[in-house]
């Protein structure tokens, strides 16, 4: 299970159905003058039922493109519900890497006191369902293992968890069945997220999974016309200089909790080969990595290099560009990778990510 510890609408298509079956009749009557007006009714009912057809096709086209998911929990959505200030929201994404289809989640809470688990479950609004997939919980090898026998008290907003669920993390009847079984289940909004606690074992707070609103999906005609359109009114220099923005504000965003960077990207360019820390001390022990953020040119290999402190890490890209396995312990362990391709890569600890334990590499 690839995960980090620390930290409902339906949308409802109404269609009507306006049917007038009645023209023939006034036709042999001969009303004709009523004929009309029924005939003229008629063509627009139809004008708008195929206009309301068209619009559900479009809708359901892009339900199944989704590829983003939220779920904003409250004790509300609790069957039955549970009275609790407690909120918290999942953010999923789906995404298709070489070593085969991840979801990547992060889970934010408030004001909840001691939570033991959360999971995802599949089911509707109104329904218990089973277990399929866990987001936060007790953990022993870089595996979840069930609840906390502690609970965590988390007042103001923050991460609880955060993690990447692979086909063979289903659980329950998604056991052994493929990614695609879950990506499904969310499209559909038949899964939900619930978070337990030892106050409310059952689940104290609980939100259907749905597509999220941003999903920025766009169709192949909308990408190529907005690029030819950027092409056209922008300079090489000015795209470089939004690239490079861009690529900044992402990596001050992933490493916002990374108590060991300070906005500093470390320039390492020209040099053959460059040597990262793993279990550094940072993020409240030995949970860094030093340094957080470096510049290397292309060609460059980075070899992580285990202190032997913090317990068990691995090193996991978002993209899924690199992956050093399931996290390990010892200072002999060492990872490599070379970047040839340029361009900003994010990576974390996945046992500790949350805490923290994040890294980002700019290649030249």
């Amino acid at each position: 299970m690839s995960s980090a510890i620390v930290t409902d609408e339906n949308v409802m298509h109404r269609r009507k159905f306006l049917i007038g079956s009645t023209a023939g009749l006034a036709l042999a009557a001969g009303c004709l003058e009523q004929a009309q007006e029924m005939r003229e009714a008629t063509g627009g009912s139809e004008t708008e039922t195929e206009a309301e057809t068209e619009t559900e096709a479009e809708t359901e086209t892009e339900t199944e493109g989704t590829t983003m998911f939220v779920a904003d929990l409250s004790g509300e959505g609790i069957v039955p519900p549970v009275e609790t200030d407690a909120e918290g929201e999942a953010l999923l994404e789906y995404a298709e890497h070489d070593d085969g289809p991840h979801v990547h989640y992060e889970l934010f809470v408030e004001g909840i006191e001691n939570v033991t688990q959360t999971h995802i479950h599949l089911g509707g609004p109104d329904e218990n369902g089973p277990v399929v997939a866990f987001l936060f919980g007790a953990m022993e090898n870089g595996e979840f293992t069930g609840a906390l026998e502690e609970g965590v008290d988390v007042g103001n907003r923050e991460r609880l968890a955060e993690g990447t669920i692979r086909a063979e993390d289903l659980v329950g009847p998604l056991a052994g069945e493929d990614l695609s079984e879950l990506l499904a289940a969310m499209r559909a909004e038949n899964s939900y997220v619930q978070a337990h606690t030892e106050e409310n074992p059952g689940g104290e707070i609980r939100s259907q999974i749905v597509p999220r609103e941003d999903d920025g999906t766009e169709t192949e005609a909308e990408t190529e016309t907005e690029t030819e359109s950027e092409s056209e009114t922008e300079s090489e220099t000015e795209a470089e200089t939004e690239t490079q923005s861009a690529d900044i504000e992402a990596i001050n965003d992933f490493l916002s909790d990374t108590s060991n960077y300070d906005g500093t990207i470390n320039d390492e360019t020209g040099q053959g080969s460059v040597d990262v820390s793993v279990g550094a001390s940072g993020n409240g022990g030995n949970f860094a990595f030093d340094s957080a953020a470096l510049r290397v040119s292309s060609g460059t290999e980075l070899t992580w290099e285990w202190t032997g402190e913090g317990g068990a890490h691995n090193i996991v890209a978002e993209s899924g560009t690199f992956d050093s396995g399931a996290p390990q312990q010892g200072s002999d362990v060492e990872f490599s990778y070379t970047f040839e391709e340029p361009g900003t890569y994010l990576y974390r600890c996945e046992p500790h990510g949350s805490f923290g334990m994040r890294g980002a590499v700019v290649v030249e």
